[in-house]
């Protein structure tokens, strides 16, 4: 990229900046946000200037081929500059955020509709977890699907390959405003344990332990994004507006980021915390209660807290906690519906993916995912391409056809139907078919031919149900993103 083309957009964006309001209603500004107003509003072009002569003499370069190794070029740029002050850190940033508005892959098309993740391109030049998981997301071909029209409720599929948000709390103006902590939690779960979801994983007792113990670890890397911005500044906006609170509770909010900044008066370390959450998520009570189990006891045996750390954390965290622990009960929702013989043949058609198996192991670990590195068991900054990222969206409609026939035929088994038999018969003669193409590399072409010639199999086959009330529930599945037959939600 040309030293003009970055000038005219840092003007343009100096420019917008002069408007604070129209600043934040921006798609552009919707993603740099406050902190980006407070850079574009302090350089000056001379400052701009000198970033572009720096950023060379400091080993970086725009490489128009690889869009990875220059946003890595920019991300240790951000933190040399950053050494020097705040003012040299601004440089940076608006030298990365200039550019990165300037790159297609930056917000990847991951929403069906227009929507920019606020904070996002502070996070990729700042937190390599982020730009980790941003990467895989991206080249695995991951997606949040919203619904503005019938604003159905959020509905929790990553076994699909995409999260089906409602966005009643998002939806402002032309786009949605999606906030960047939200997209990393989304997109980490699909990354790291897609597949265990619709599986049996033990006993009923177990699956709870684990689903449990999945959504504490995922919390926890938000605070190891959280913790690599605030080794850069604790002052950043992005810290505040992302972790510094939480909506239903303020106090948690605060007190986590009082640790995490090291401002608490007791030097309560960030492993307590994650310790703490991870312990106490497999302690609810009454209808939150998980049985004792195997994996329940490794997880207290493994995230042990001292009674002084209980004392001190507990009254910050116990409204968010008790929150937490009902993330139990769906796992005894997901624990019955795995266990339908007519969905669990469909879900075994295609095998266990083993690194999904493998990511679900090491979060019992106290010592596990320490970098990005470690946390995806690859390398974290794959080169992008669009190519493979629309093979894997192809592969995940299928995959996901595939789940929406195993809930039809879960949903038939627990109706016992008079004519469920035949229906059935077909449905899964139908999921053999789709099991096989989930594999393949299709070329657009080829799946725009494929796809719908077996969403109208399907379709016909569900019409030789005779009540029109489940037939028709049950159609919607075919092609209605938000719809679902089983619990959980």
């Amino acid at each position: 990229m040309n030293k003009q083309a970055l000038l005219i957009q840092f003007h343009s964006l100096s420019q917008l900046a002069h408007d604070p309001s129209a600043w934040l209603d921006s798609r552009v500004g919707s993603d740099l946000w406050v902190d980006g107003l407070n850079v574009f509003q302090n350089i000056q072009t001379e400052d701009f200037e000198r970033a572009l002569t720096l950023f060379p003499e400091r080993g970086g370069h725009f490489d128009s081929s690889s869009m990875i190794q220059t946003l890595h070029a920019l991300h240790r740029f951000c933190l040399e500059q950053n050494a020097r002050g705040e003012f040299e850190l601004y440089q940076a940033l608006a030298l990365g955020m200039t550019w990165l508005t300037l790159q297609p892959e930056t917000y990847g098309q991951f929403f069906n509709v227009p929507t920019q993740v606020t904070n996002h391109s502070t996070a990729l030049l700042l937190s390599p977890t982020y730009q980790a998981v941003w990467a895989h997301s991206f080249q695995e071909g991951l997606e949040l699907y919203a619904d503005l029209e019938t604003r159905r409720l959020s509905l929790f599929r990553p076994e699909h390959g995409r999260i089906y948000q409602n966005p009643n709390s998002y939806h402002q103006g032309e786009f949605l405003k999606y906030p960047f902590q939200n997209f990393f939690h989304e997109m980490t779960h699909i990354l790291l344990t897609y597949d265990v979801y619709p599986r049996v994983l033990g006993t009923p007792e177990e699956e709870r332990s684990w689903l449990t113990q999945i959504e504490a670890s995922v919390s926890c890397l938000e605070e190891d994004v959280m913790a690599e911005l605030v080794a850069v500044r604790s002052d950043l906006n992005i810290i505040d507006d992302g972790f510094g609170s939480t909506g239903s509770y303020p106090e948690y909010g605060e007190f986590r980021y009082a640790v995490i900044t090291g401002q608490h008066e007791t030097g309560l370390s960030r492993k307590a915390l994650q310790h703490f959450r991870k312990r106490f998520i497999q302690l609810g009570e009454n209808e939150t209660y998980i049985p004792e189990n195997p994996i329940k006891a490794e997880i207290l045996a493994n995230f042990q807290v001292t009674d002084a750390e209980i004392e001190t954390i507990l009254p910050h965290f116990a409204a968010y906690i008790a929150n937490q622990q009902f993330h139990t009960t769906w796992g005894i929702e997901s624990s019955a519906r795995n266990r339908i013989p007519g969905f669990r043949e469909v879900i075994e058609l295609l095998p266990p993916d083993p690194y999904c198996l493998q990511k679900m192991k090491e979060c019992l670990r106290p010592d596990s995912w320490p970098t990005p590195e470690a946390l995806l068991s690859k390398n974290p900054l794959p080169e992008l391409s669009l190519e493979q990222r629309n093979i894997n969206r192809r592969r995940w409609r299928w995959r996901e056809l595939l789940c929406r026939v195993a809930e039809m035929r879960g949903f038939l088994q627990t109706k016992a139907l008079a004519s469920e038999p035949l229906v059935q018969d077909e449905l899964f003669d139908c999921a053999h078919e789709i099991a096989a193409t989930v594999p393949l590399s299709l070329t657009e072409a080829q799946h725009d031919v494929k796809y719908p010639v077996m969403q109208r199999r399907i379709a016909n086959t569900l019409h030789l149900l005779q009540d029109p009330a489940d037939r028709d529930r049950l159609l919607e599945l075919v092609d209605q993103p938000f719809t679902y037959v089983l619990d959980p939600r």
